[in-house]
């Protein structure tokens, strides 16, 4: 905070109906079976790979002069989304609500940034407590939370490099590419009029993935070139 990466404005706009739909979210996805759930989540999570991908790969804007924003009513709804997708997604919030935030004219990269990180915690919290209130604590798999929260502190901080040396717009290209081939399998695997097509729905995302992959790279030269 002390850097001045958090806007208080957006941290209390969308913490509160961020943690209400996160913790609503995961009570709501725990009274459903988790087979009949599984193709919904994937289903879900393959629109969101898809909306990164597009929104990093033909979405970009031009730059345009920062200036401070109050938080708005339309935070409420965001928020709540977000954390309710969330908690029935497995992921969602940041992927969410930072593209729909930097869309926003005068939005800060580095403060939307910070301060959808900081709300993070809270909604995490509200999702977990929503789940061991349906679910109890014998339905937690704690060596997958150990492996997860070792994963997790590992990669952080190459995670952080990461964004530090790879431009943004293609770390999303990467990242919405990946979320759309690891969603893939599920959903094929759901339709049995298409599992038979797998490899070729493999072979046709695959190609997808690394042509947008290409183009956004070919995209980020240009701009280099034009500015040297």
């Amino acid at each position: 905070m002390k850097w001045g990466n958090i806007d208080r404005g957006l941290v209390k706009g969308l913490m509160i109906p961020g943690t209400v739909g996160a913790f609503l979210g995961a009570c709501f996805l725990s009274r459903l079976p988790g087979q009949l759930v599984k193709p919904y989540v994937a289903a879900f999570l393959f629109c969101l790979g898809a909306y990164v991908l597009s929104r990093f790969l033909f979405w970009e804007k031009k730059q345009k002069q920062p200036r401070q924003q109050k938080a708005g009513r339309w935070l409420l709804p965001l928020g709540f989304v977000a954390g309710f997708a969330d908690s029935t997604g497995g992921g969602g919030w940041g992927p969410l609500t930072t593209p729909v935030l930097l869309a926003k004219d005068g939005m800060e990269t580095r403060k939307v940034i910070g301060s959808v990180d900081t709300c993070e915690f809270a909604i995490a919290t509200a999702a977990t407590l929503g789940f061991f209130i349906s679910l109890g604590w014998d339905a937690v798999i704690w060596p997958w939370v150990i492996a997860l929260m070792i994963g997790g502190i590992v990669a952080a901080p190459i995670a952080a490099w990461l964004v530090h040396i790879i431009p943004s717009h293609l770390l999303g290209v990467m990242v919405g590419g990946l979320i759309l081939f690891t969603n893939t399998q599920i959903l094929v695997k759901s339709i049995p009029a298409v599992t038979p097509f797998w490899p070729w729905i493999y072979a046709g995302i695959g190609l997808v993935w690394a042509a947008s992959f290409v183009y956004a790279l070919w995209i980020h030269r240009g701009k280099q070139r034009g500015e040297g």
